[in-house]
C-alpha cells in the first residue's frame, strides 16, 4: 500500500549461512531490517517498487510490485 510499511522477509536458502542481503528500490523507501533477510518497504510511488536483493556485493535479483492507494 502507497506510503504504508510492508514488511517483506527475503530468503535465499541456496545460498545458507553465506547469505548476507543487501536491499535497494526504486519507488519505496526501505526502512529497519529487523534480522536476516527482513526489510520494511514503504512504497512512494504510485505506479509501482523494484526491489533489487544483493548478498555479499553480488547481486542476486529483483522483484517487482504494484502499489495500491
Amino acid at each position: 500500500y502507497l506510503r504504508c510499511g510492508n514488511e517483506l522477509n527475503v530468503l535465499v536458502p541456496a545460498l545458507g549461512s553465506q547469505y548476507a542481503p543487501q536491499f535497494s528500490a526504486s519507488g519505496a523507501d526501505l526502512t529497519g531490517q529487523n534480522g536476516k533477510g527482513y526489510v520494511l518497504v514503504v512504497p512512494t510511488s504510485p505506479s509501482g517498487v523494484k526491489l533489487n536483493v544483493a548478498s555479499g556485493g553480488f547481486p542476486i535479483g529483483f522483484q517487482e510490485f504494484k502499489v495500491r492507494g
